[in-house]
């Protein structure tokens, strides 16, 4: 696996051992402090602020631990103002830690945390075997969900990861659909979707630049698909190795990608 600088977002999914994220964080005694999630041969840190790391391991903070298989846990990481949520898919929760390593809040049976985002209604964790996106308060209570499983008479089957335009608008990738689905995080309705005959396989991780575009990663067809503030397809950029990660700076777009053997 190479490891490249990465910016927020989601690892739903990712199969190596090693990965690494990078962000800014604002913590709460300066303006910005550095905060990395890494995980290298089973093990993991979240390193908060200089000299400070949290070890994940069985019964430590809030019962981080790791599930059946090592890579499930930790599988994504969201900036929230001071503090940052982690979704532990091997534990079935979703915490947030604050810049000294402190579990602030706790949200506890999710039966698979992938995907993480903020949205104005809350913060947005797909659980990708309950076919739900699931919104929790600052205090990491349940406050409402996004969609249903598709054999309920819903649209979801399995959303892996989710990112939030400018409107407040959520843009859910779902696996089993293979394609990206809109709703409005106020109202919590479906109002749109697309990406049909886009994508090769699963559809991965999303973000979306200032600009409004919508990028999601096609892990089969090791491309990313950009897509217009109206989910028109604007074109593809395939790559030479299969895309992990994806997240948004500005305008630039960041990736994690398997390593070219």
């Amino acid at each position: 696996m190479d490891r490249r600088t990465f910016l927020g977002g989601s690892a739903a999914g990712l199969a190596a051992a090693t990965f690494g994220v990078r962000t800014a964080f604002a913590g709460p005694a300066s303006a910005s402090s550095d905060v990395r999630l890494t995980v290298s041969d089973g093990r993991a840190q979240v390193h908060l602020t200089p000299g400070v790391a949290v070890t994940p391991g069985p019964g430590a903070h809030a019962g981080w631990r790791y599930g059946a298989r090592d890579e499930e846990s930790p599988v994504a990481v969201q900036i929230d103002g001071d503090r940052l949520w982690v979704s532990d898919r091997g534990n079935g929760t979703v915490f947030a830690l604050n810049a000294r390593g402190k579990v602030t809040a706790v949200a506890r049976d999710l039966q698979a945390p992938g995907g993480l985002a903020m949205s104005p209604a809350g913060l947005l964790v797909c659980d990708v075997t309950a076919h739900e996106v699931v919104v929790l308060d600052k205090h990491g209570r349940r406050v409402g969900v996004l969609g249903k499983p598709i054999w309920t008479g819903g649209t979801f089957n399995g959303p892996v990861a989710v990112a939030v335009d400018a409107q407040g608008h959520a843009h859910v990738c779902d696996a089993g659909s293979r394609r990206i689905q809109v709703f409005d995080t106020s109202t919590r309705a479906l109002i749109g979707g697309y990406g049909d005959g886009i994508f090769a396989g699963v559809p991965r991780d999303i973000a979306i630049t200032t600009d409004g575009r919508v990028h999601a990663l096609d892990a089969v067809g090791r491309a990313v698909h950009s897509f217009d503030p109206q989910g028109a397809h604007q074109g593809s950029t395939h790559l030479g190795a299969t895309p992990r990660l994806l997240s948004a700076a500005g305008q630039t777009l960041h990736l994690l990608v398997e390593a070219i053997r």
